[in-house]
């Protein structure tokens, strides 16, 4: 059967009417899509003028789409740091996000300011829109972290209470142990000073944990400042190794490092924190080492950092595990089932301290291969007050 112009025509004419609708109904449940969701939503084009905002983002930052929709993103939405301080537009996630495409996740650093100037912390992703191989703008996607921020304070409230409680008693004990131990309270038979023993190395153990826990509080309570002197990064290293000796012997551990008194590697930084640090990599190095194993340390000048390697044949790190293996409290699967003791704070610390010197730590392992823990800091680190964020200011 042969259609008439006119039948064709309105036929055409209808498909396109069919077509409209079905992108007008297509757009109209996307839209209502992104609106229910419960995270804040914006969208934007390749220069960040904004192109939609959902009701839950409108609400958070006490703005309506009317007002916002065609605008400047960074100018719309500011965003500060924890002091207050704006964070310049050049400076803003989206443009590494537009310019390579990379998705850029912020948990916990940033905060956005409401159009009544308040601020919310806000845990932020900012993902590139794709079509046909460019970048044609962004998806900023947040939510509101005050709840989990008092949360996360609650909770370094009661380990900073509860440490410091723990502190005076557990330091009596051990003054009385040593005493006892020490025969100051007149000889006690050989049994009984094994049983003293045992019971001093388990306080020792407790008191490391309740120092493990102060040192966490205090970061979390930005009360970590350094007191910069000039100090030989390779005689700490060599004073931590003499000190563990008899915990070396034990595991018949045998130690690879050559201290070569180079002048290059005196720099001004915190002792104590450095020390610490340093401390915390070699426990681990043998406190999950095998036995008979080795531990190799290498320290080189890459101006403007020195680098610091501490390479194990230990039980290594699983796969799963690896990239958690410096978040407060984590303990690698392997090394609970090993039944070695340990607190899961001792790599949060050295990541902390480190960040916050102006450096990064690596750290690469594989299960049953050891592990090697890589840290540079440079040769005029920061003097720095930590902040929980890891965020450092001069």
């Amino acid at each position: 059967m042969l259609l008439d112009k006119n039948t064709l025509k309105f036929a055409i004419i209808k498909e396109g009417m069919d077509n409209q609708i079905e992108l007008i109904r297509e757009k109209a449940i996307y839209e209502a899509m992104l609106s229910s969701v419960g995270d804040g939503l914006i969208a934007t084009d390749s220069l960040e003028k904004i192109l939609f905002i959902n009701k839950a983002a409108q609400r958070m930052l006490l703005l309506q789409s009317n007002d916002v929709i065609g605008t400047d993103f960074t100018t719309t939405v500011p965003a500060a740091d924890e002091n207050s301080n704006l964070i310049p537009s050049e400076k803003r996630p989206i443009k590494v996000v537009i310019k390579s495409g990379m998705v850029f996740t912020n948990h916990a650093a940033n905060f956005y300011i409401r159009r009544d100037g308040t601020k919310f912390p806000a845990a932020i992703t900012t993902s590139p829109i794709v079509f046909d191989s460019q970048i044609i703008g962004a998806i900023i996607t947040f939510r509101d972290n005050t709840r989990e921020k008092e949360i996360d304070a609650m909770k370094s409230d009661f380990l900073s209470v509860a440490a410091h409680q723990l502190r005076t008693p557990l330091g009596s004990i051990r003054w009385n142990l040593e005493m006892i131990i020490d025969n100051d309270y007149g000889p006690i038979e050989p049994k009984l000073m094994q049983t003293m023993h045992d019971i001093y190395t388990s306080n020792s153990r407790m008191i490391t944990l309740v120092n493990d826990l102060l040192d966490v509080a205090r970061i979390d309570e930005l009360r970590v400042q350094d007191k910069p002197e000039e100090i030989s990064l390779e005689e700490v290293i060599q004073s931590l190794l003499d000190e563990k000796k008899f915990d070396l012997e034990k595991k018949n551990i045998k130690v690879n490092y050559v201290s070569t008194n180079d002048t290059k590697f005196r720099i001004m930084i915190d002792p104590k924190t450095f020390r610490q640090s340093i401390d915390n990599i070699i426990s681990n190095a043998i406190k999950y080492n095998i036995n008979n194993g080795g531990i190799s340390i290498f320290v080189e000048y890459l101006y403007p950092d020195i680098k610091l390697t501490f390479i194990d044949s230990g039980i290594g790190i699983p796969k799963d595990d690896l990239r958690k293996i410096t978040n407060k409290f984590f303990r690698a699967s392997n090394a609970v089932s090993s039944e070695t003791e340990g607190s899961g704070l001792g790599l949060f610390v050295v990541k902390s301290y480190v960040e916050g010197w102006g450096g990064k730590i690596e750290i690469l392992s594989k299960e049953g291969t050891g592990t090697t823990v890589i840290i540079y800091i440079p040769t005029q680190p920061k003097v720095h007050v930590l902040d929980k964020h890891l965020v450092f200011n001069k």
